[in-house]
């Protein structure tokens, strides 16, 4: 599914890049397709294998530091509820403002700040029963 995703978002940005305005930094358009074909997968799916989300982290280049902590994190990010783990990753990780992922989402910025919210206190409890 990740490679379907990720083939599937980059030709709607090839096939679209004419309709990019600059409006927005190009990062936030391009995240905004990602987001709608993950979402438009996940709809045709109605679920998300583990051993899919398994296999995308194992893709994923080695941190500068493994250390103990970001397998921890990443680990409880993955057992998030899906919204709440993609508004934690483009907000800590990708350090996407609260509007650009209210932009990238559909969502408006308050509902963005919530899900931030619940994700912080559900990833205080995981990671506090983790360690």
């Amino acid at each position: 599914m990740r490679l379907d995703a990720t083939q599937e978002s980059f030709i709607k940005a090839y096939e679209a890049i004419d309709t990019y305005r600059g409006h927005a930094k190009f990062s936030t358009w391009l995240y905004t397709i990602v987001y709608r074909t993950c979402l438009s997968i996940l709809k045709q799916k109605k679920t998300f294998p583990l051993d899919e989300m398994q296999e995308y982290e194992d893709a994923l280049p080695p941190p500068l530091e493994a250390s103990e902590q970001s397998k921890f994190i990443s680990r409880a990010i993955s057992e998030l509820p899906p919204s709440e783990a993609i508004a934690i990753t483009l907000y800590y990780m990708n350090e996407n403002s609260v509007r650009e992922i209210s932009k990238i989402t559909g969502l408006s910025m308050a509902n963005v700040k919530i899900q931030l919210y619940r994700a912080r206190k559900k990833l205080e409890t995981k990671l506090a029963g983790l360690l």
